[in-house]
């Protein structure tokens, strides 16, 4: 409940295009993801879902590092 009032940036998935040509390999990637996720509902959503909090950990993570490096460099 706290991330969601954070002010860390998680992706957002908008920009994917489904109209387009999509590659088999994605097909494929998503018919596997399906039959995870049906085999055991709550165990595969909820690793999928802490996944997608971590990614987001630890992209805001590194945005601060590399932040923190910038800063270090134009001060030398």
């Amino acid at each position: 409940g706290l991330l969601m009032v954070s002010n860390i940036r998680f992706h957002s998935f908008k920009q994917i295009d489904v109209r387009g040509m999509v590659p088999f390999i994605a097909i494929v990637g998503v018919m596997i993801a399906f039959a995870v996720i049906l085999s055991e509902p709550p165990i595969a959503l909820f690793v999928l879902f802490f996944v997608y909090v971590l990614s987001g950990l630890v992209l805001a993570a590194l945005r601060q590092y590399r932040h923190q490096r910038r800063s270090a460099q134009k001060e030398s």
